[in-house]
């Protein structure tokens, strides 16, 4: 999916580069281009919120979790442990995540994908993949200094 991402992002970058040298940059596009270009950014924000699915855990949005709860006096209290317990697993990896981080070829790769959305112009996805990049380097050095014993 990334492989095929990059190369359209490649294409758009270079059809753009084309029109702004010729001075074509007022000619408007069809549209199909303007479906694919759509489609390009969606897929792209998606392939992130992939990425960051598989390694951290989510927490149940609180209108979610309101309707899971019916209102009785018990269920109140429960909810406010929940709720509780959930502050703290925020930000925690995933079981799929911790796996992810011990494997070093898949770090590497996952941390690569995501330095190469940063070179795409789609301001969205790079703040999303800048945020993943950010977390993810700090799993990264906890992990190489609790199982090296050194501290960057």
């Amino acid at each position: 999916m990334f492989e095929r991402l990059a190369t359209d992002w490649e294409k758009m970058k270079t059809k753009q580069s084309l029109c702004t040298e010729t001075g074509n940059s007022d000619k408007k596009q069809t549209k199909e281009e303007a479906v694919a270009e759509r489609l390009l950014f969606s897929l792209t924000r998606d392939y992130i919120r992939f990425l960051e699915n598989c390694l951290y855990k989510k927490l149940v949005e609180p209108q979610q979790r309101e309707l899971q709860n019916p209102r009785n006096e018990e269920s109140v209290i429960s909810a406010e442990v929940d709720m509780q317990d959930a502050d703290k697993e925020e930000g925690m990896l995933s079981d799929m995540g911790k796996h992810i981080m011990a494997l070093e070829e898949v770090c590497q790769s996952v941390l690569l994908v995501l330095f190469s959305c940063l070179t795409w112009p789609d301001t969205n996805s790079s703040v999303m993949a800048a945020r993943l990049i950010t977390s993810v380097c700090l799993e990264v050095c906890i992990y190489v200094s609790a199982t090296s014993g050194y501290m960057p």
